[in-house]
């Protein structure tokens, strides 16, 4: 028999997350986070691959590109959280509502 999957309809409710430079992804599903996990190394290396290609400079674009791909596999919307050392938790830095681009740690995003 066939277990039915979760699936989480308002990702702020979601238990499914992957965490990746201090920042939180929430997943409708178990088969969402899977794929992301599966497939988000990848998409970044062609993508700055292209990038050197095109424009013969190297750039990390991580942050950016780990929030482009999110963005493709996650179809019932997003909710993007971020550890803040200030307050010891984790802030909304894109959900359906809002959009906040916080100040980036660029010793993570080093390649």
């Amino acid at each position: 028999m066939r277990r039915s999957e979760r699936i989480y309809h308002d990702l702020t409710e979601s238990n499914e997350f992957v965490e990746l430079l201090s920042t939180r992804f929430y997943f409708s599903s178990s088969f969402n986070k899977e794929r992301f996990l599966n497939g988000y190394q990848d998409y970044i290396k062609e993508e700055e691959d292209k990038i050197v290609a095109k424009y013969g400079i190297k750039i990390s674009m991580r942050y950016y590109l780990l929030i482009a791909y999110y963005m493709k596999i996650e179809k019932r919307g997003f909710y993007i959280t971020k550890y803040s050392t200030l307050s010891q938790n984790y802030d909304i830095v894109l959900d359906r509502n809002t959009i906040i681009f916080t100040e980036l740690n660029f010793d993570e995003l080093r390649v």
